[in-house]
């Protein structure tokens, strides 16, 4: 127990040290003139713009005696000199602590003997701009791929509820075990192969198994009763038919559960106003999972700056 709480304190600050280090290199600056270079990005993409920029620099600084392909324009057309906002933007690149000492020696590589100031700064904004506009629109994208396989996912789930018998309808614990196990087995996607990740290692319920904690494990049973709760509600709100679900007090209809809590909340989606007619030993909708005791509730993964 001695050794257990030893390595258990090593990791804890291992764990604090890394958090330190990811504050101090990518948290959020204090001067607002330092912000403003990296304004239409948020705080959890912020690291990867930086990084990609930093990439930039590292690798040629001669790349910025061009404008990047997507933005080409007539050197004709490059201001004489720095705006205002220019010149802002310039004095907080070059005083961002994680780009400013490479962006310097670009520029003095490159200005005055092949660049112009103005020039200088026009093409290193364009390639920043390229590199946001990539990065934003890139995760924009996968969140709404998330989002659609996440719906695919759930359709489902709910189909296969429909598929079920009365009786187990009406046990929304049993009907989500069910459901559960008929899902097929996890497989990596082509990103998850190419970096070496493997789906099957993730903690998964199995049918048969006895670790409680599994439940809560995602696409576990929890999850899925939690979503069949939250279905049913809209179903009977709607006056579809819908079971009477088993609950700790009893069997109750779904309609006359709704019409209720609509009498007394106003909103049929209120899953908390019956969670004692829905309940079954596990958290209603609306309600937190069961703390994981320490040994079980392993950190979620960062992804370290390159």
């Amino acid at each position: 127990q001695e050794s257990m709480g030893q390595e258990s304190s090593r990791f804890v600050d291992q764990a604090r040290a890394a958090a330190s280090k990811l504050a101090r290199d990518f948290g959020p600056e204090t001067d607002s003139e330092s912000s403003i270079l990296w304004e239409g990005v948020s705080d959890n993409l912020r690291w990867l713009v930086v990084s990609q920029v930093r990439a930039l620099l590292s690798l040629d600084a001669e790349v910025l005696l061009y404008r990047p392909e997507q933005l080409e324009l007539d050197s004709a057309d490059v201001a004489a000199e720095l705006g205002a906002h220019e010149t802002q933007l310039a004095a907080a690149a070059l005083r961002d602590k994680m780009l400013g000492p490479k962006l310097q020696r670009a520029r003095e590589a490159l200005v005055p003997n092949k660049l112009s100031e103005p020039a200088f700064w026009d093409h290193f904004f364009s390639h920043v701009d390229v590199i946001k506009v990539k990065i934003v629109s890139d995760y924009l994208r996968a969140q709404e791929m998330t989002a659609e396989a996440q719906k695919r996912k759930h359709a489902a789930w709910l189909a296969t509820y429909d598929r079920c018998d009365a009786r187990m309808q009406e046990d929304l614990k049993r009907a989500a075990e069910h459901i559960c196990a008929q899902r097929p087995p996890a497989q990596a996607s082509a990103a998850e192969t190419a970096i070496g990740f493997n789906p099957l290692s993730l903690a998964r319920w199995t049918a048969g198994r006895s670790e409680a904690w599994l439940d809560y494990t995602e696409d576990g049973p929890w999850e899925i009763k939690r979503l069949l709760q939250k279905k049913m509600l809209r179903r009977a709100g709607a006056g579809a038919q819908a079971p009477a679900v088993r609950g700790q007090g009893g069997d109750r209809g779904q309609g006359e559960g709704a019409a209720a809590a609509a009498g007394r909340y106003g909103n049929l989606d209120c899953a908390h106003a019956l969670a004692p007619g829905l309940s079954s030993g596990m958290p209603a909708v609306g309600e937190a999972a069961p703390a994981l005791s320490p040994p079980l509730a392993a950190p979620q993964p960062m992804s370290p700056p390159h």
